[in-house]
């Protein structure tokens, strides 16, 4: 294994786990996530919170203290998912500590309460200042950095059914886009068509016609509705993150976007079955609870004017004559 056991039972482990999305981009995503963990528990050797940072020989103890630590850099959402890969990833190089941590209950449990509390959504002033930004970029960065802070923001999509979309799959005469590659597409993803609202649409002229001047620069039409500027297919994730974080800064990442778009919709009075639909989701368990959600105040609002007007309706109704038995008189 060398000097880094961590890493190349990495590199092992994603090339041979079967994976419900295939794409090159899903395990680029587990890979990071994995280095990041293996980062924790370097430093976390370091400081000798931990006595190793190979991951045939961690112990309880070691688990134990990489779980305050990483408790103490992301939120609970982000920690179930980590606590989710150390337990998927630990058994594949033949260390059952965190089975058997499972088996004796010394795992934390993270209540849906906990997750709930975490939505990141970007506010109209961090948006406002990123496309300022993105306006002072030169060439065909700039219209592509464009595209994402107008786009997504405006159609609800990942970053990954952008960036790999074709042309075709955007109608300019609807203001529809069809999502061509859902994630969990092999699987359990399926295809949909989602709206751009109007506030995109002017923007997406314009990168239409700033794609149109560069390749015909570049020498010829491609497919793709993001295509690059040198060499063929669509972007890649990485140039497609660099690009964004020249505008953003770091402040917000294009997946930040896609729960900005649901809580508009839903804050806007659009139904929570509604935005589920257009995100691609089954059932709205999974957008109410990682996208967007009804807020509290926004449901006293509803049940009082409900009230009010049921009640006014009450009053204006005549009270009916009581009916006379003929036989009485």
């Amino acid at each position: 294994m060398g000097r880094f056991p961590f890493l190349a039972y990495v590199n092992q482990f994603i090339a041979v786990v079967p994976w419900n999305d295939d794409r090159d981009s899903t395990k680029d995503t587990e890979r990071r996530a994995l280095r990041h963990i293996y980062q924790d528990f370097n430093d976390l050797e370091k400081e000798g919170r931990v006595k190793t940072s190979n991951p045939q020989k961690f112990d309880a103890e070691d688990i134990n203290h990489w779980m305050t630590y990483r408790r103490k850099q992301v939120g609970p959402g982000m920690f179930q998912k980590d606590l989710q890969r150390l337990k998927t990833f630990l058994p594949f190089v033949g260390n059952p500590v965190m089975q058997q941590m499972k088996a004796k209950q010394q795992l934390p449990r993270i209540t849906r309460t906990a997750i709930e509390q975490e939505i990141s959504i970007v506010n109209d002033q961090d948006l406002d200042e990123a496309r300022e930004r993105a306006e002072h970029i030169r060439g065909w960065w700039g219209s592509v950095c464009r595209f994402i802070l107008w786009f997504y923001p405006n159609a609800g999509c990942r970053p990954s059914e952008g960036r790999r979309a074709l042309l075709s799959d955007l109608d300019t005469q609807n203001w529809t886009f069809y999502v061509r590659h859902p994630k969990g597409e092999k699987s359990y993803g399926q295809k949909r068509t989602t709206t751009i609202l109007p506030p995109a649409r002017p923007h997406i002229l314009r990168f239409l016609k700033e794609r149109a001047e560069m390749l015909q620069r570049k020498g010829g039409e491609e497919p793709e509705l993001v295509p690059k500027q040198q060499g063929y297919g669509p972007f890649c994730a990485q140039r497609y993150r660099v690009i964004r974080n020249c505008a953003t800064q770091g402040k917000f990442t294009t997946r930040d976007l896609r729960p900005t778009f649901a809580q508009n919709a839903v804050d806007m009075g659009v139904s929570i079955k509604s935005v589920a639909k257009l995100l691609g989701h089954s059932t709205t368990n999974t957008t109410e609870r990682y996208y967007a959600r009804f807020k509290n105040n926004a449901a006293i609002n509803e049940i009082n004017e409900a009230f009010e007007s049921s009640t006014t309706t009450r009053r204006k109704k005549k009270v009916p004559e009581p009916l006379i038995d003929p036989g009485t008189v």
